[in-house]
Order: C-alpha cells, then structure tokens, then sequence
C-alpha cells in the first residue's frame, strides 16, 4: 500500500509538472498573441486617423490642427495610440505632418517600415500626408504642357534634387551656373566657362584666354614669326 501511495504521489508531481509547463506556454503564447494583436490595432488605427484626416480635409478645406479635432468622425475614446503616445501635428503648404515618439529606434523603424512616406529621426516616427487632390490648389502643382496665360506655372519654385537619376532628352539646355561631374554632349555652346582639366578631339572657340594672354594673338604671332623666318632663309640667312 506504500508503494502505491508513492507511485500515486510522484505520478501527480510529474501531472502538475506537465500542466504548469503548458501553462506557462499557453501563458507565453497568448502574450505574444497579445502584443501581436496590440500592433496591429497601432497599425489600423493610425491607418483610419489618416483615412478621417483626409476626408475632414475635403470637408473643411484645411487640414485638423490636433487629431481630437476628428472626435466628431470617429470615437477617440476606442483609439489605441502606438506607445500610449500622442500623436503631434504640423502642417506646411499641402503637406501634414504626423509625430510621434517611439521607445527605441528598432520599433520606430518596425512602425515606420507600415507607412509609406514615413521617415524615423531619432526615435521620433514622421508621416507625411499630402493634400486631397480635390483640395489642393492647382497653383501649387507644375504642369506638362503650357499655360499660356500662366507661364509662373511652368516653372520650378525649389531646387529638384534628382537622386542620382538621369534627365534624359534635352533638346535645349540654358544656364547661368553650372557644376558637373562628368559633360557628354554631342554640341556645346558656352558663352564663358572655367574648366580646370579638358579632354577633347575637336574645340572650335572664336576667342580663348589664358593665363598668358590671349591664344589666337599668340597664333598670330606665331604665324609672323614663321613668315619672317621664311623671308629670311629666301635671302639665304637664318640658316
């Protein structure tokens, strides 16, 4: 009857054993479930703050100035805010900007990778929300084809920085200041230019100055002294 009791015992040691270790697995299981479900809510949620923030920019013609101006399109209450953290706002011309700081820069990189025009600075998160089209001035936009009455429309009001990219099928190039890394033109006409290294087959210039003076009165010089050189050996000097 002792062993019984003893194999009772140690079979229920092994059964609790068996149950706390599914437990603590279930337990993981579900906070992982937990912090997964957590994220995505971050996600959908700022997903419908950008969907109410567009259409109270259509209806109001202006952009809120702090997301609990949208408490009238949704429920602010059933917000939840990535990190328990507010959400910040600024605005420049056509372009809102949504701030918020994250715990590290890891999950702010995580959160940013969701969205597309956000950048991460730090450990801050920054979306970028353009104006509803339908909104927008159309004075603000660069146009394809020309406007006759309105040529300030056909031209650029801040540098464009190509990234890298090339502009291709130039018919016709004008500039007051260029600095290049590398020319390949098939013609060029430049009115004055300083160029430390040139390489070339052919160069036609009706003027050329350097730092000795200028190249074509160098020529003629030249040309003179050959002719009076030639002179002199007809007389039969300068042999």
């Amino acid at each position: 009857m002792r062993h019984r009791n003893g194999f009772l015992l140690m079979e229920f040691i092994a059964a609790l054993t068996l149950v706390s270790a599914l437990l603590l697995i279930a337990g993981q299981w579900w906070q992982h479930q937990s912090k997964v479900q957590q994220r995505q809510q971050w996600l959908d949620h700022t997903d419908y703050l950008l969907q109410a923030t567009e259409r109270f920019w259509l209806e109001q013609g202006r952009p809120p100035h702090d997301y609990t101006e949208l408490s009238q399109s949704l429920e602010l209450e059933a917000l939840v805010l990535p990190w328990q953290q507010p959400w910040r706002l600024t605005y420049e011309v056509s372009l809102l900007r949504w701030h918020i700081s994250a715990p590290s820069q890891q999950q702010a990189h995580w959160f940013a990778s969701h969205f597309q025009a956000a950048q991460v600075v730090d450990d801050e998160v920054i979306l970028s929300q353009w104006a509803p089209l339908h909104e927008a001035s159309g004075e603000q936009y660069l146009y394809r084809v020309a406007r006759p009455d309105k040529p300030e429309l056909n031209q650029l009001a801040v540098h464009l920085n190509m990234q890298q990219h090339a502009v291709n099928g130039i018919g016709n190039l004008l500039a007051s200041h260029g600095n290049l890394a590398q020319l390949e033109v098939d013609s060029l006409l430049v009115n004055s230019a300083t160029i430390a290294d040139l390489t070339t087959q052919l160069l036609t210039a009706s003027s050329i100055q350097t730092e000795h003076g200028d190249l074509q009165q160098f020529f003629d010089q030249i040309s003179a002294y050959e002719a009076l050189w030639n002179e002199c050996r007809s007389a039969g000097g300068c042999q």
